[in-house]
């Protein structure tokens, strides 16, 4: 009864998969002018996120009912700026910063972050692991480079206040983000495999995609901006790749229930027979 499930999660990867290649692909073959259809493509990943969180959410109305709805909430908050984004760029043809955008965008970092942590508070998350304390010491390096290129240089390059402060705000939530990534990593150690185990270890790759493209346009944001080919493609690549391992996360939730559900069932069935 297992393999489909297991079936259905490997046809979500390769539909991402392809979604993320035709997106890479489109935007560098297709000239400027078709950008505003490219980034339709690009919303995809972020919408399908939020209404898979929201299914999940629902399933899981219970015990971790609150931790997925606030980590579908900051995803949503994410999908907001990106709306929010699309509508300033390619139709008012404005590009003010800050923004209603970013604005939604720095919203959707402490939610994910209390997320995390309420989910995995009832965990046995220790740095006992030495895969747990790589893990601790690479989050340490990135955020060094974080709050290096993140934090010092927009007081450097200078600015106005409220541009240095959201450009700072911006990268002390990758560093919260990185915090949580590691203290998901080593609650997912403590369960020895299993769903639940796919699904924080999918949605650690989730936080670290996200987090590559945030330090690459905090490094190269103008290039990015101004919209240069591969660059450009590849952090976009980056950012929809984040958006669907959390996709792909919510799913392994899923199957993880209804396998438990099914065993459930079957074991009802047994002991009915048994009693009968």
């Amino acid at each position: 009864m297992s393999e489909p499930k297991s079936d259905s999660i490997r046809v979500h990867v390769v539909l991402s998969v392809l979604l993320i290649a035709i997106h890479f692909v489109l935007s560098l073959v297709l000239p400027q002018e078709f950008d505003a259809w490219i980034y339709l493509i690009y919303l995809a990943a972020p919408i399908v996120a939020v209404l898979w969180g929201i299914y999940t959410s629902r399933e899981y109305a219970g015990s971790s009912l609150s931790s997925l709805a606030l980590i579908t909430g900051g995803l949503g908050c994410w999908l907001g700026g990106e709306l929010v984004w699309y509508y300033l760029d390619y139709i008012a043809n404005a590009n003010p910063y800050p923004s209603a955008a970013d604005f939604l965008w720095l919203a959707g970092y402490p939610l994910i972050f209390f997320g995390i942590i309420g989910k995995i508070k009832r965990t046995k998350a220790g740095f006992y692991d030495l895969r747990a304390k790589a893990a601790l010491f690479a989050a340490l390096a990135l955020g060094i480079v974080v709050a290096y290129f993140g934090i010092r240089v927009p007081f450097e390059a200078g600015g106005s206040a409220p541009e240095i402060i959201i450009a700072v705000l911006y990268n002390v939530g990758d560093l919260v983000l990185i915090s949580s990534a590691v203290y998901l990593f080593a609650a997912s150690l403590s369960f020895e495999g299993g769903s639940l185990a796919k699904s924080y270890l999918l949605m650690v790759l989730a936080i670290t995609a996200i987090l590559l493209a945030d330090v690459l346009f905090s490094i190269l944001g103008e290039e990015y901006i101004a919209g240069t080919g591969a660059l450009s493609a590849a952090m976009d690549s980056l950012w929809m790749a984040g958006y669907l391992l959390f996709f792909i996360s919510f799913e392994e939730m899923l199957s993880a229930k209804r396998r438990a559900a099914e065993k459930l069932l079957s074991y009802n069935l047994r002991s009915k027979k048994r009693t009968g």
